[in-house]
């Protein structure tokens, strides 16, 4: 029998090639999850106040490329396969379950599927629920292996292009043909809606339209300020452990690894003006107090390993432990993702207890006051509700429902989400909402 030469794969070694499995399973996952933000997915109708839904003089929609409902639910169901087969896959390679974890997704799923069978937009709505729930499960578990982290990073970056170039064509191209456009019609486009020039409603119409803040396919400038400001975090550190490894490595390796340390700095300063573009208060403070943070950590645990107390320690039985540079990084990070976490929630609180603006014009900070209304609603919704509603929750639909009744009465929105997963998943979905929000965090 012939001997496998060297650096030959041996279907023996188990172990070795499920991790290509999970490498690559793990990239096509990351790419299905990015699907929403390169193409709009439309779950239901627009809100009346929404720039994006503009109607012609005659009252038609104007056409658009976009993904609807049952392209939405085959996402999500895309979403569930694709994250058992990493998982799955990520077990075979070694990765360690954390029953836990599972036991949570569980309680969270069950409560989910109570409701998805009820109507087509809650089955809208609790869709991508699910497929997040389950993608986070898999991720946490494939996160356990090297290459998979590489792998959904690489897929990230990529990512990270093409919403730069998005924004720059929304900024340059798409906005003010919006804008001109409306000025050319705007007595029919306010018509066509009911409205008077000077009512709530067409200040908040006029407001959005009229704001240079990038939304991105998701349509929401602040939601694409926080993956931004991730991505380019996630750019920042890539590029400084590509500038370390290029000055350890010799020969072809290290060019390529230059080359790589080259495209993360210009990734990096592109995801930079979209996050400056969002304008997203909340999206540039969490970005920068993260990467603060983040930054003390890294250099904390290069001084420790330099030292020699940081690093990798080698067990009593020869396994890999962890060092005091592995504990303080990763004891920051837990505090990077926290303290600008509960700082955002206490801006909204503030926000809320001021008074509120004479006009919705002359408020700069009118986006933490809507959601301080939407999380009052929420509590009230929750606080009036019977024991079965708290337990099971009260839908997706119920929650729009719910705000018209217990809504501030100057907000002039309605709504069909508290724009905060942990608001909105107790309220919707009761004690497996819970059990998700205790998963997530």
């Amino acid at each position: 029998m012939e001997s496998a030469a060297a650096g030959d794969v041996v279907w023996g070694d188990a172990a070795r090639v499920w991790g290509w499995v999970v490498s690559g399973l793990t990239a096509g996952l990351v790419g299905v999850v990015l699907l929403p933000w390169l193409v709009t997915f439309t779950p239901e109708l627009v809100w009346d106040v929404d720039p994006r839904s503009l109607l012609d003089p005659l009252g038609r929609p104007y056409p658009a490329t976009e993904v609807g409902p049952v392209g939405g639910v085959w996402w999500s169901v895309g979403l569930v396969l694709g994250s058992g087969l990493v998982m799955g896959a990520a077990v075979a390679a070694g990765a360690r379950v954390r029953w836990w974890m599972v036991v949570l997704w569980a309680v969270g799923v069950c409560a989910a599927m109570w409701w998805v069978g009820r109507r087509m937009d809650e089955a809208w709505v609790v869709g991508p629920w699910i497929g997040g729930a389950s993608v986070g499960l898999a991720m946490a578990h494939a996160g356990q292996l090297a290459g998979a982290r590489r792998w959904a990073a690489a897929v990230l970056l990529g990512a990270g292009a093409a919403l730069v170039m998005d924004g720059a064509v929304f900024v340059w191209v798409e906005q003010p043909m919006t804008v001109a456009h409306f000025e050319a019609e705007r007595e029919a486009i306010l018509a066509s809606r009911g409205w008077e020039a000077g009512s709530p409603q067409a200040e908040l119409f006029e407001r959005r339209l009229r704001s240079p803040d990038v939304i991105g396919a998701a349509g929401f400038s602040n939601v694409l300020g926080t993956v931004s400001g991730a991505l380019l975090l996630l750019a920042l550190g890539s590029g400084a452990a590509w500038v370390v490894a290029a000055r350890r490595a010799r020969g072809q390796g290290a060019v390529v690894l230059w080359w790589a340390a080259a495209y993360a700095c210009v990734g990096a300063m592109g995801l930079a003006w979209l996050l400056w573009a969002t304008r997203s208060r909340a999206a540039l403070g969490l970005t920068a107090a993260v990467g603060v943070l983040l930054g003390v950590a890294w250099v904390v645990a290069w001084w420790r390993g330099r030292a020699g107390r940081g690093g990798a320690d080698e067990g009593a039985d020869g396994s890999e432990g962890r060092g005091e540079g592995s504990v303080w990084l990763g004891g920051l990070m837990v505090v990077g993702v926290w303290v600008p976490a509960l700082l955002a929630v206490g801006a909204v609180v503030v926000r809320g207890a001021l008074p509120a603006p004479e006009s919705w014009r002359s408020d700069p900070l009118l986006s933490l006051l809507f959601r301080w209304h939407y999380w009052e609603g929420a509590w009230g919704m929750w606080s009036a509700s019977g024991w079965w509603e708290r337990l099971a929750g009260v839908g997706p639909s119920g929650f729009a429902a719910g705000y018209l009744v217990h809504k501030p009465a100057i907000n002039p929105e309605d709504v069909s989400s508290a724009h905060a997963a942990w608001v909105d998943w107790p309220v919707m979905l009761g004690v497996g909402g819970v059990a998700w929000v205790v998963l997530a965090g």
